[in-house]
């Protein structure tokens, strides 16, 4: 069925009306880029949303209409792969078709009735592009020239392209990987464009070890600015005291509050990783479990939530130099609360690791452990959907030993290149779409669990209240590795994973880890997020027929191509 994406200004709002009612009669499918009442609006803005649409493909071709057709032609023909053709007559209509292989038409909305434009309209649907060569080399050279200027404008990908095309491959191949795919791995993210072109910074040179104000190098002054700008961000972000952006990953962030406050030896109280733990949290063939003596507590058996009961029991024999709360497969709020009043009551030191929720708890739908916990880390990639790093927060009493855990502790010199992307992120974190983007997160997270469950499988605590879904597929005969595998082939990327108390291996378990941060950052919502578990379970219950993976692979193409992200990004590296 033909696509058509159409706008117009204010003097082309009842032309615009009539033609989207024609459109529907004859049964076109037609998505309305505004405006929507006769005020007085600026063309560009129109015509730049609808050409955007032709840029990536996503519409068959568009309409413009402005009081001449001029304004908006002239600014659709700025965007890659646009072909805008202001139309007069029919003979116009036919022939911008037929020589241009027009994508995309402007009319005036004060000049022609719209009688006139739909015969306009018809002669240019029922015209098709020239085989004749001569035309088609013409419209080769409009494309030639269009990636001259976009090779001018973003001559690093050409220069990479020619010195290195194995490596440019490589990359070019992980973006489309992840545009033309459904990323559901609960620990990751799509970053903001604009976090990662702050990533693509001449800051990656300068060393800075120490702190703003006090390093051991000279020439600093411009990257303590952004040192500074991003600590004052997430202490505004979480209501911290004292924050640490330097720790280049959530393990090393824990690790440095371990190597200020505890000796090697020392006991620390963590979440027992098969029942929804992380490795630094104390488990065995860890760093956290090899030079600490580590314990743990788990979940119920019955309702998989952790018991805090057991927890002050367990705190209460061991006595503990740390008590550890967080999880990398956990779906539940967690009772920071709780865990506060156990380490003091015990006289333990209070760590909340919120690597996985920690966007979720900036934007306050989920529990926020500051007010609580001695300290607090965090990865900046997962729902936070910056660069990869993390952040340690703590009380302004505990800030000297962390900063001299982190340097020189336990890294050298701080990759400022990251810290400038990590402001970046912290200051989208602050605007009101983001948290409108968590709380369809959680919405998301919370439909697919739904269907999940109306299709008869487990899952794991019945439910969920972050972006994580913990699923239990062995009901169904098969098991968390092979339906890793299979869905891949089918284009959608999840992880196996032990659920609490697994029978199975850790590489062959029961379960299956689902994650909505990625989907909802492409602007998925519940019915996509509904669609994509029945996509899964169409594979696993036909036990894994490549006639169906296939199928749900033309099917996963179909759903991604209508939410794009980095593909402006791909068509300046495939420019």
């Amino acid at each position: 069925m033909t696509r058509v994406v159409i706008g117009s200004d204010h003097a082309g709002f009842e032309l615009k009306e009539k033609v989207k009612k024609y459109f529907d009669e004859i049964g076109v499918i037609c998505e309305d880029k505004g405006v929507f009442s006769t005020n007085s609006a600026d063309y560009p803005d129109i015509a730049s949303a609808v050409a955007k649409e032709i840029s990536l493909r996503k519409a068959d071709f568009g309409v413009l209409i402005c009081g001449t057709g001029i304004g908006m032609s002239i600014v659709a023909n700025k965007f890659p792969g646009v072909r805008a053709a202001l139309i007069f007559n029919e003979y116009t209509a036919r022939m911008s078709r037929m020589h241009n292989d027009a994508n995309l038409l402007a009319f005036s909305g004060r000049i022609f009735d719209f009688e006139y434009v739909k015969e306009l309209l018809k002669t240019f649907m029922e015209s098709s592009f020239s085989s004749d060569s001569r035309h088609r080399k013409r419209v080769e050279k409009i494309a030639d020239i269009e990636r001259e200027i976009l090779e001018s404008a973003f001559p690093y990908f050409s220069s990479l392209r020619k010195f290195d095309p194995e490596v440019f491959s490589a990359i070019v191949g992980e973006i489309k990987k992840q545009e033309y795919m459904i990323n559901l791995i609960a620990s990751e993210n799509m970053i903001s464009l604009r976090s990662l072109i702050a990533l693509f910074n001449p800051m990656n040179n300068k060393y800075a070890e120490g702190y703003p104000g006090k390093r051991y190098y000279g020439g600093c002054e411009f990257v303590d600015q952004v040192e500074e700008i991003a600590r004052e961000r997430v202490k505004r972000l979480f209501s911290a005291e004292h924050a640490n952006v330097q720790p280049h990953s959530g393990t090393q962030a824990n690790q440095a509050v371990y190597l200020a406050f505890c000796e090697a030896g020392d006991k620390i109280l963590g979440f027992d990783l098969s029942s929804g733990g992380h490795l630094s949290h104390g488990a065995k063939v860890n760093f956290s479990g090899k030079i600490y003596k580590s314990v743990s507590y788990t979940v119920s058996k019955q309702t998989h939530l952790i018991d805090m009961n057991e927890v002050r029991e367990i705190a209460l024999r061991e006595r503990p130099k740390i008590i550890i709360a967080g999880a990398s497969s956990y779906p539940r709020a967690i009772d920071f609360r709780a865990f506060s009043e156990i380490a003091k009551e015990v006289g333990a030191y209070f760590l909340a690791d919120i690597a996985h929720p920690a966007g979720l708890a900036a934007a306050g739908v989920f529990p926020n452990p500051t007010p609580f916990a001695d300290f607090v880390t965090f990865t900046t990639h997962k729902t936070l959907r910056g660069p990869r790093g993390a952040v340690i927060l703590s009380k302004s009493e505990h800030a000297k030993k962390i900063d001299s855990a982190v340097f020189p502790g336990s890294q050298g010199g701080p990759f400022m290149h990251v810290i400038a992307s990590k402001a970046v992120a912290f200051k989208e974190a602050m605007e009101d779409d983001f948290k409108d983007y968590c709380t369809q997160v959680i919405r998301n997270a919370r439909a697919m669990a739904d269907e999940f469950l109306k299709l008869g499988y487990n899952v794991i605590t019945g439910g969920t209240d972050s972006h994580i879904v913990l699923v239990d597929v062995t009901p169904k005969g098969v098991s968390g590795a092979e339906v890793e595998s299979a869905l891949y082939n089918s284009g959608i990327v999840l992880n196996k994973n032990v659920i609490p108390f697994d029978q199975r291996p850790p590489m062959n378990p029961s379960g299956i880890r689902v994650g909505t941060a990625a989907i909802t950052t492409r602007g998925m919502k519940e019915e996509e997020a509904r669609k994509i578990v029945q996509l899964i379970n169409k594979v696993i219950a036909s036990k894994f027929d490549s006639n169906v993976i296939n199928s749900v692979k033309n099917e996963v193409k179909e759903l991604t191509s209508g939410y794009p992200y980095y593909k402006e990004l791909l068509n300046h590296m495939e420019s």
